[in-house]
């Protein structure tokens, strides 16, 4: 290992070395594919390979306020329609132009609030294009703010039937559902376009309005990350918050997923080369920061961290995957809890339940 600084050397030897078992954190997983965070430091460390470490707020071309971007980089551009193929793969639902045109046209009169005069439009271009569901989203919408959320939900319950992968159809039906009363089957439906749609800004805004109504208190701050790891000319580069020292172990495991094959290998992936991001690459940095950090915590070394604290209760109350889905995967595939089994996108919208809109408990009491 090659570094500018020894104290951060020492430090991260010290804080990796004593953390001791990642056990508490993964609350019964499996040790057949792990490696403990103190070995991984003792790699790098004898590596041939070149790594780095330095303090996260003191390299220069690194914006602290923009981690989440650097870590886990959009990959690919999200559909703004998007449907599943007959192989279950995100192709884009082809809207016609003339629809959308005809409903931009209507657009003043619903904010003119003449909900009449704008039903008869978006019912001309549903009648003139059938395939185009964004019409019945619109007079369904109409319908709504005219004064018949029954109507408008059986019009919605179209949508979903049209694309039951576009947020659209359920977000708008959770309007309609809470307009009758329907808070339980709200929550529902409010829950499950988030997990279609992560952290999209009309649905939070959403949830925020109408919180005390469905006795939600909504968390929709990204995941704090206060570290990184990246491939650097020569060799990699650890970062991390030297206020915050156990985030030293989740940039170590990353880096060491890039430029060990050994513990690819041991963690069950391609020992021959660095294929990319994984869900269980992911899962390993996290657990092994939230170990380090349980420990120097238990031993008073560093003060209560509130994000970790519930990423502890996320792990306990094992939605950790449904964590890493919404948190991580979907801002490099924004597509990708589309393509996902049902039994995997519910732990998804579990998580979003539980913890981004806060309607069932989050507490977890330790054992």
């Amino acid at each position: 290992m090659r570094n500018g600084l020894r104290w951060q050397v020492a430090a991260m030897l010290v804080v990796a070395t004593s953390c001791g078992s990642s056990k508490d954190a993964r609350r019964g997983g499996s040790d057949e594919k792990w490696v403990e965070v103190s070995e991984i430091i003792r790699m790098l460390e004898q590596s041939p390979v070149a790594y780095q470490i330095a303090d996260l707020d003191k390299v220069p071309d690194i914006d602290p306020k923009r981690l989440a971007e650097a870590q886990w980089p959009q990959l690919i551009e999200p559909v703004s329609f998007p449907k599943l193929d007959a192989n279950g793969q995100v192709v884009p639902y082809e809207m016609e132009r003339g629809c959308l045109d005809l409903l931009s046209a209507a657009e003043p009169l619903f904010e003119k609030k003449d909900y009449a005069e704008a039903r008869k439009h978006y019912e001309a271009a549903r009648a003139q294009y059938p395939g185009c569901y964004m019409a019945t989203v619109y007079l369904g919408d109409a319908t709504l703010f005219g004064g018949d959320p029954v109507a408008a939900e059986k019009l919605y319950l179209e949508v979903i039937e049209k694309n039951p992968v576009d947020y659209r159809g359920h977000f708008f039906r959770a309007s309609a559902l809470l307009a009758q009363e329907r808070v339980d089957e709200a929550i529902e439906s409010y829950s499950w376009a988030l997990t279609l749609r992560p952290r999209h800004e009309s649905i939070l805004t959403a949830l925020h309005n109408n919180a005390r109504h469905i006795g939600a208190t909504v968390h929709d701050q990204p995941f704090a990350l206060r570290a990184l790891a990246r491939k650097e000319k020569d060799g990699f580069g650890i970062f991390f918050d030297a206020d915050k020292p156990y985030w030293l172990s989740y940039a170590a495991v990353k880096a060491a997923w890039m430029g060990e094959p050994e513990v690819r290998r041991r963690m069950g992936a391609n020992p021959e080369r660095y294929v990319g991001w994984s869900s269980d690459e992911e899962r390993h940095a996290l657990l092994s920061l939230l170990a380090t950090y349980l420990y120097m915590r238990s031993e008073g070394k560093v003060e209560r961290d509130d994000e970790l604290e519930r990423l502890h209760n996320i792990g306990r109350a094992k939605l950790l995957t449904g964590f890493i889905l919404y948190e991580v995967a979907s801002r490099m595939h924004p597509h990708l809890i589309l393509t996902l089994p049902k039994a995997v996108q519910q732990q998804v919208q579990d998580y979003v339940k539980r913890f981004i809109m806060g309607v069932g408990p989050r507490e977890i009491i330790p054992s």
